[in-house]
């Protein structure tokens, strides 16, 4: 039986803690965790998200810096240091505490030096909030009723502590990221990062429109990932001009 049709098969918690190797897509040779339920056949056979993988690979070169903002169990974190390599460099941004388990599980397990975790989420603001855990790996979001405390900062604040200079961000953080870009407006109008941007207008009504006026207003023409127009997107990329 190959690793794909045994992880096809594999519905135990226990088993879910168990390794498999990609052996096809974009992250072939890499390893990863059996936490994500019914989208591991998909990740195994290089079928998840094809879209978005596939300008990950188009825009995303050798040495280049990428923000991974709301990594979940770290896809396009492992993406992402595979595509810059060696000489680039991944932050990845996740508070969840399930999360970080299996992000840092697969960042060690995978080797990737390149790769940075700082578990906090991103606003606008400095602090702490409430993380409230979805029905999957890639669901919790900020929010009042969360059963997590966790560490809220600032992009802009932390780009400065770290260097940060970045050719590229992934945002996908479950209706906070309106937040996420004012805090880190400084930073994104200094270096202008490609950005691949979720929204989330059925957590947050209104939030997709407030995201694509600010992003027009600082300079950037906006693509959609899925979906025929910019208006009905939930996934853009968006490239400075």
């Amino acid at each position: 039986m190959s690793a794909v049709e045994s992880a096809q098969q594999t519905t135990s918690p226990r088993a879910r803690g168990l390794s498999v190797p990609f052996v096809v897509g974009p992250l072939r040779g890499n390893w990863w965790q059996l936490a994500s339920g019914g989208k591991i056949a998909r990740l195994l056979l290089g079928t998840y998200e094809p879209e978005q993988s596939g300008l990950f690979g188009a825009h995303i070169h050798p040495g280049d810096h990428v923000l991974d903002i709301g990594a979940a169990a770290g896809y396009y974190t492992l993406l992402s240091a595979k595509l810059v390599g060696t000489t680039g460099r991944v932050v990845s941004f996740e508070p969840d505490p399930d999360n970080l388990q299996f992000l840092r599980s697969h960042v060690e397990q995978n080797g990737l030096s390149q790769v940075t975790i700082l578990p906090v989420a991103l606003a606008d603001e400095t602090g702490t909030a409430r993380f409230g855990g979805g029905s999957g790996t890639g669901t919790g979001r900020l929010c009042e009723n969360g059963i997590v405390q966790v560490a809220v900062r600032r992009l802009d604040d932390i780009a400065a502590e770290m260097d940060l200079r970045p050719q590229h961000l992934k945002i996908d953080v479950e209706g906070a990221e309106i937040a996420v870009l004012r805090g880190g407006r400084r930073l994104i109008k200094e270096f202008k990062p490609t950005i691949f941007l979720s929204t989330h207008e059925k957590i947050v009504p209104g939030i997709h429109r407030q995201c694509c006026e600010l992003l027009i207003e600082w300079g950037y023409q906006l693509q959609p990932i899925t979906g025929t127009s910019v208006e009905e997107a939930s996934e853009l990329l968006c490239c400075a001009t």
